[in-house]
């Protein structure tokens, strides 16, 4: 994936060209959704937000200025899109990223014995995974987004700084409040 590419992809799709968009969409598609599944946590939600992020990067490709690369004007948009969504709806069961992905698995015809944690091990870090995802969602927006841009997406402060629009020093001392304010949420939570 070359941001020259993208830009021609851009380009042809502002002068009609469905083929150019329907190229972008693909190439984007697996990234989009694993930021929408991560924030949502549930996949059929996550797939929502993915059909919306397209559709309303598709209806504002023309404002696409071309100052930040076109997949950090994605993020950004996929990010405010599951926002969006939260606020909207009220997101309130979620579920693990493992547990979405386990679902659909066929089980296996031959049982070995497992190595891995057992099932009650397995219960504690699910209910972890959630804990944590619920109370990220407790922050306040910015700092949230910021929290999840670095560590669990893992940018780095000049890539936050562009998706968000925003100097580096101001990310810092977002990121710095979220994780103090993160972990004053999950002390008051009884983890197991």
């Amino acid at each position: 994936m070359q941001p020259e590419d993208d830009l021609y992809l851009v380009s042809q799709a502002l002068q009609g060209d469905m083929l150019a968009f329907e190229q972008l969409a693909e190439r984007y598609y697996p990234r989009v959704y694993r930021i929408c599944l991560g924030v949502l946590g549930n996949p059929q939600d996550a797939e929502d937000c993915v059909q919306e992020t397209f559709l309303k990067v598709y209806r504002s490709l023309s404002s696409f200025g071309e100052r930040a690369s076109f997949y950090t004007w994605l993020y950004r948009i996929a990010m405010n899109t599951c926002y969006d969504y939260i606020r909207k709806n009220r997101v309130g069961s979620l579920v693990s990223i493992e547990a979405a992905l386990d679902e659909d698995s066929p089980s296996p015809a031959i049982q070995l014995a497992d190595g891995g944690p057992l099932p009650d091990d397995q219960l504690e870090t699910k209910v972890s995974v959630d804990e944590i995802r619920s109370c990220i969602l407790q922050l306040p927006e910015k700092q949230a987004r910021i929290l999840w841009l670095r560590d669990i997406e893992g940018l780095s402060y000049t890539q936050i700084a562009s998706i968000e629009q925003i100097g580096e020093g101001t990310i810092k001392s977002r990121l710095f409040r979220a994780r103090a304010q993160l972990g004053r949420l999950l002390s008051g939570r009884e983890l197991f």
